[in-house]
């Protein structure tokens, strides 16, 4: 049994870092199911909001090369009409922040890749339709690799 498996994890978690249901999202483990002999590189976040404007998370934030090695595979995998997509993820759908700006914008969804050595895991949840919110993450994972490259 993983640390993640064990009952009451995500819960303790939540409660010992006061940041709420969505705690665990921040850290570097598989939390959308594991990939039998395959190592887990890491997950890529992008919330949308009602304005078209995106928030961006993924591990590894101070380290370009590999947020853009997960940069491209998750938009890989986003772009790829055969990766399975989860409806459901072990997070509220509430956003993770809030932005200055959209406090006033109504949240859409949360678009949630997990990379592993030769497939992802992806997961969208929302109000917005599965396919929008998937498009305008490329859209934001695009930008991104951009800004690093």
């Amino acid at each position: 049994m993983t640390p993640r498996e064990e009952p009451g994890f995500v819960e303790s978690l939540a409660k010992r870092e006061s940041i709420g249901p969505n705690a665990s999202i921040w850290l570097n483990l598989p939390m959308l199911g594991n990939v039998s002999s395959q190592s887990y590189w890491g997950r890529v976040v992008v919330e949308v909001w009602e304005n078209g404007e995106s928030s961006f998370h993924t591990t590894y934030m101070d380290q370009p090369r590999k947020t853009a090695f997960l940069l491209e595979k998750a938009m890989r995998a986003l772009q790829n009409a055969n990766t399975p997509v989860l409806t459901t993820t072990p997070w509220s759908n509430e956003p993770l922040g809030v932005m200055p700006g959209q406090s006033l914008q109504a949240f859409q969804g949360r678009v949630v890749v997990e990379v592993w050595d030769d497939q992802a895991t992806v997961a969208i949840t929302g109000t917005d339709e599965q396919s929008d919110l998937a498009k305008r993450a490329v859209q934001k994972i695009i930008q991104m690799i951009r800004m690093i490259h």
